[in-house]
This record gives structure tokens, C-alpha cells and sequence, in this order.
């Protein structure tokens, strides 16, 4: 478990929740009350996960780990490459997909060789990911 990958799981999670905050705001047309729910239900659920881990790199790594300056710079980049006010309901829909994909990934990076702890948190925020993707599965069928 290296500072890298922690910090890389931090932006991650800010990314996923600010992405989904932007599409519940942003989403629009015949499924409007459908997506804005779905969005709705998903990005106060990363918000919590997100404090979670990052509390946790606090708590590993040290205070003097966490430089909010480029995080927030390293998520303001990523979420810019999204276009989100560009894309249609069901491009947001299925770039979610794609969003849940790479936290999926980076998640299970951390994990491997971290502690027990931090290995059940990473459990629970991968679990409810699969549950997010499932629910975007649905919507794309």
C-alpha cells in the first residue's frame, strides 16, 4: 500500500461523486425524474465513501500526506474531460458505467497488501459500486 495508490483512490471517489452531482443536476428530458433519482440516491453515497478514505489516508499516511491543492486540481482535470453539460442522459448513463469501472479498479489496487481495516472499508465501497453498476446495467439494456 503506497501513498500513490491511496491518494489515486481519494481523487477517484471525489471524481465518482462530483460526476454523479453534476449529472443529477444536469440530466434532462423523458427520463429526467428517473436519472435525477438514480443520481440522486448515488453521489451522497460516494460522498460518505470518499470521507472514509480519505480519513483513513489521514490516519495511515499522516496529515501531511494530503496536498488538498493537487487533489483538487488532479479532479478538476479528470471531471473536465468528461463534458458532462455535453453529454445526453443516456451518455451519462453509460460513462457511469465506465466511471464505476476505473474506482472498481483503483479500489482493488489499494487493497492488495493494505491492512484489514482499510481492506473491509475497501470491501464495502466495492460492494456498493457493484451495486451501483448493476443498476446502470439495467438502465442500458
Amino acid at each position: 500500500m503506497t501513498k500513490e495508490q491511496f491518494l489515486t483512490v481519494v481523487i477517484r471517489l471525489r471524481v465518482t461523486q462530483l460526476y454523479y452531482h453534476y449529472c443529477h443536476n444536469l440530466t434532462h428530458g423523458p427520463m429526467f425524474f428517473s436519472y435525477h433519482e438514480l443520481f440522486g440516491e448515488f453521489y451522497p453515497e460516494v460522498e460518505v465513501d470518499y470521507d472514509k478514505i480519505i480519513e483513513y489516508a489521514v490516519a495511515v499516511l499522516g496529515i501531511e500526506s494530503i496536498d488538498t491543492e493537487t487533489i483538487n486540481t488532479l479532479v478538476a482535470e479528470e471531471l473536465n474531460e468528461y463534458k458532462i453539460e455535453q453529454m445526453s442522459p443516456e451518455e451519462m448513463i453509460e460513462n457511469s458505467l465506465k466511471v464505476e469501472q476505473d474506482l472498481y479498479s483503483d479500489l482493488n489496487s489499494l487493497f492488495q497488501g493494505s491492512i484489514i481495516g482499510l481492506q473491509n472499508s475497501l470491501g464495502g465501497i466495492a460492494e456498493r459500486s457493484d451495486v451501483r453498476q448493476y443498476k446502470l446495467k439495467q438502465l442500458m439494456r
